[in-house]
């Protein structure tokens, strides 16, 4: 579309669209062919990557239901988002006490069990820098030190699983795997949260 066609879907004015357009240009969603705009590699990205998440999903709800129906906790799926983890799916147990995490949900890397399998085994050369921007302090077993995580780091590597011992909130621990995809990289963590 040309940005004359843009401002006038969107009713704003030519030159908003306009800086609208170049600004998504520069972030590489959208790229310029004369006049016109048109998706750009960033946007196929993502597009690919939220194909590739629903897939994931579809294939871990399964084995999600299985274990919260099993170990009557909840279990989650999570995959990183910048420098949070995002929660990608849910599956209740069947306890009447219940944490109330959701799809969508944001969540810390350095206290809580998937968060700290992702930080492990796909950001672990990022760790210092993920300290030095600062970490929140959850609760008085949060690890914030860079000598802690990297210690948490080297246990997590060799156990192949991360637990949350009350890091993020009191009362709930939490254990996650990672999940890898055909490369060997670290597509996501599995976990179960249980109060």
């Amino acid at each position: 579309l040309s940005s004359s066609e843009v401002a006038r879907r969107l009713a704003m004015p030519r030159t908003t669209a306009l800086r609208v357009l170049m600004t998504l240009c520069e972030q590489g969603l959208l790229s310029r062919s004369g006049n016109d705009f048109e998706p750009g590699a960033a946007l196929f990205r993502l597009g690919i990557r939220a194909l590739s998440a629903n897939r994931l999903r579809r294939f871990a709800l399964p084995i999600m239901q299985h274990l919260a129906a099993d170990l009557q906790e909840t279990s989650q799926l999570v995959v990183l988002s910048g420098r949070d983890a995002l929660v990608l799916e849910v599956c209740e147990g069947p306890r009447l006490v219940r944490i109330a995490q959701v799809a969508g949900a944001r969540v810390d890397l350095h206290c809580n069990a998937a968060g700290k399998v992702l930080l492990t085994f796909a950001l672990r050369a990022q760790l210092p820098a993920l300290v030095a921007h600062g970490l929140a302090v959850r609760t008085p077993n949060t690890l914030t030190t860079l000598a802690d995580l990297e210690a948490e780091a080297g246990r997590i590597v060799g156990l192949g699983y991360a637990v949350d011992d009350e890091e993020c909130y009191e009362g709930v621990r939490c254990l996650a795997a990672p999940v890898w995809d055909a490369s060997g990289g670290t597509r996501a963590a599995l976990g179960v949260i249980a109060s």
